[in-house]
């Protein structure tokens, strides 16, 4: 009996789109965390910019959304280097060295000391390991999840990358709009 297959009266017939679609979501459960985790920390620099700017950019929200905007534009370059490093070692090892990277530039924003040039410095390196890591995880994920799904659950399987990245985005503005509900800005600025 194959994974897509169901029993019945001795004969195999194919298990019903919804159930395949069910599995499919249930194996492939660490990928959607781990996407959504992604997403989360990505939204988390864009919905607290404000507190990132006064605590490393002395409060200029220029050099806080450039060093933003330099995620986006550093995403292509990740999205060949991975794409091509997908081709050559295969999709696993490519989307695990993209989660790698993201982990990484997560921690070291947190860690990131508050001394104004460096901080703001490693604000913006964080901001490149990001953009790389996320160009190399959307399309990887995207293709991974494609050729690892049965073609008649295709459309469902790679929709994971849109659920995790929605997931995400919602989670950090809740985190974030209840930090801001318990802390002071001066505590969002100093540690939140």
């Amino acid at each position: 009996m194959t994974k897509d297959k169901v029993e019945t009266k001795g004969e195999a017939e194919p298990a019903p789109y919804w159930t395949q679609v069910r599995q499919y979501y249930v194996n492939n459960t660490s990928l959607a965390i781990a996407n959504t985790l992604q997403w989360y920390q990505y939204t988390a620099y864009g919905v607290t910019e404000v507190y990132i700017a006064k605590a490393f950019f002395n409060g200029s929200d220029t050099l806080g959304w450039l060093a933003f905007a330099t995620t986006f534009a550093i995403r292509p370059l990740g999205g060949i280097f991975f794409g091509l490093a997908a081709d050559k070692y295969g999709r696993r090892p490519a989307l695990l060295a993209c989660m790698g990277m993201m982990t990484a530039a997560t921690a070291s924003f947190g860690l990131m000391p508050r001394v104004p040039v460096v901080g703001g410095m490693g604000i913006v390196l964080c901001s490149v390991l990001t953009g790389l890591a996320t160009g190399g995880e959307v399309g990887g994920l995207a293709t991974y999840l494609a050729e690892g799904s049965r073609h008649s659950i295709s459309g469902a399987a790679t929709s994971l990358v849109g659920l995790g990245g929605q997931l995400g985005f919602a989670l950090s503005a809740s985190v974030v709009l209840g930090l801001q509900q318990v802390l002071t800005p001066q505590q969002m600025v100093s540690w939140g």
